[in-house]
């Protein structure tokens, strides 16, 4: 099987999709930040290549906990809920693979040993290499964003809120940007705008970041989905708060 393609191809913008079978990431373009219905995904990464690959499968997502048989790093995606994707545009695969937290979709894959040679290979058309799984839709920021929003008052739920949504936009618009990539947990402005309050470091490392010595790191071959996700369930939790504590964002 393929090695992990987590890093694989260049940096690109975010609503950039490529039809080249060029091994490049399938992204999620951004999510409208007032409507999460479309910003839950299945917890994988895919490449072109020959079809959609799986490249990674995130810890922690309902798809990880698959078994007889598991999903791998590897497996070609077939189909997801009756349509054939292998021909199809990486946009509209997207969109058939993201939803509503919570929603499940049924995905067909094939246990490739076929060195993924396209939508006509003989190895992938057998049934009994295929295989079926209903993977759960499921949001990025979770556990982290709910501490982060009920663990605070409204009004610091509000206020820090923004300066996470502000952050965690400038890497969304800038992906190139190094500078948005790293933030200094020591430095007292954004000690005392967001790290000081339940949940917000939990929410950025859940948004991509690893934390490094005093350091927060967005690493560059992180693929953005979760922060985008993230981004857009914070900004849906602050758009539901009392007009007079939206008034802060």
């Amino acid at each position: 099987k393929p090695k992990n393609m987590a890093s694989a191809g260049p940096s690109v913008s975010l609503t950039r999709s490529s039809s080249a079978d060029s091994g490049q990431l399938v992204r999620t373009p951004s999510v409208n930040p007032s409507d999460p219905s479309r910003s839950a995904g299945v917890g994988m990464h895919f490449v072109r290549r020959g079809g959609y690959v799986v490249a990674k499968i995130f810890p922690g997502f309902p798809a990880e906990k698959l078994v007889d048989p598991p999903i791998r790093v590897g497996d070609r995606l077939l189909a997801v809920d009756g349509s054939d994707v292998e021909r199809m545009p990486s946009l509209q695969v997207r969109n058939l693979l993201r939803g509503r937290p919570g929603e499940s979709v049924t995905m067909k894959f094939c246990a490739c040993a076929c060195n993924h040679k396209g939508p006509d290979c003989a190895h992938c058309k057998d049934e009994k290499n295929q295989y079926s799984k209903v993977v759960q839709r499921e949001s990025f920021g979770g556990d982290a964003l709910e501490k982060f929003a009920t663990q605070n008052s409204e009004a610091d739920f509000a206020a820090a809120g923004k300066t996470a949504v502000t952050l965690l936009g400038n890497v969304e618009k800038n992906p190139e940007e190094a500078k948005y990539r790293k933030l200094n947990l020591t430095n007292p402005k954004l000690q005392a705008a967001l790290l000081r309050f339940n949940g917000a470091v939990e929410l950025m490392m859940a948004a991509g970041f690893v934390k490094v010595r005093e350091t927060l790191v967005l690493p560059t071959e992180t693929d953005l989905d979760g922060l985008i996700s993230t981004a857009a369930q914070l900004r849906h939790r602050l758009y539901a708060l009392p007009e007079s504590e939206r008034k802060l964002r």
